[in-house]
């Protein structure tokens, strides 16, 4: 009885975990758009080639996680 209460409490400890990271990755992407955007607001002052190279790398980023 103990061993099978111990795998359920290992079970919902490795689900609280994923939770967790998953919580993490959606609060930095949504930074990461923030951020993207404030980017493309202030283009202006910034070069347009740091400006097209953050977009290109967002796009790969954006692709890679699209194949999960």
């Amino acid at each position: 009885m103990f061993n099978e209460i111990y795998d359920e409490l290992n079970g919902q400890s490795s689900a609280e975990f994923i939770l967790l990271l998953g919580g993490i990755l959606i609060i930095v992407l949504v930074l990461f758009n923030f951020y993207k955007n404030y980017l493309s607001d202030m283009s202006y002052h910034i070069n347009s080639t740091e400006i097209s190279n953050f977009n290109n790398a967002t796009e790969r980023l954006s692709n890679r996680f699209s194949k999960l």
